[in-house]
């Protein structure tokens, strides 16, 4: 069951819930902004930090990171799997 609305309602809710939206991003962004602070200082320590400036840095960050992780992955793996494989038939063995 749905109570019926007039048709200014939503036309009056637009700007309050775009208004949110806004708000929910630029606190994300605030966020980033903390975190990549010092980093982006050491990059070009006199510029001031724009939102673009942020979500760059964050993408940049997030690429290395994962370039770094898979890294580690890759070769963690291809060190530790022989071991995995030798106690994996011993254990079956039993």
């Amino acid at each position: 069951f749905r109570i019926p609305r007039r048709n200014g309602d939503s036309a009056l809710r637009k700007p309050i819930v775009e208004k949110k939206r806004r708000d929910r991003i630029n606190s994300c962004i605030e966020q980033l902004k903390v975190i990549l602070e010092k980093e982006f200082h050491k990059q070009e320590p006199n510029s001031k930090l724009e939102k673009a400036d942020i979500l760059e840095m964050t993408v940049s960050f997030l690429r290395h990171f994962y370039y770094m992780f898979y890294l580690l992955f890759v070769v963690l793996g291809a060190t530790l799997l022989p071991t995995f494989r030798y106690r994996e038939r011993y254990i079956n063995y039993f």
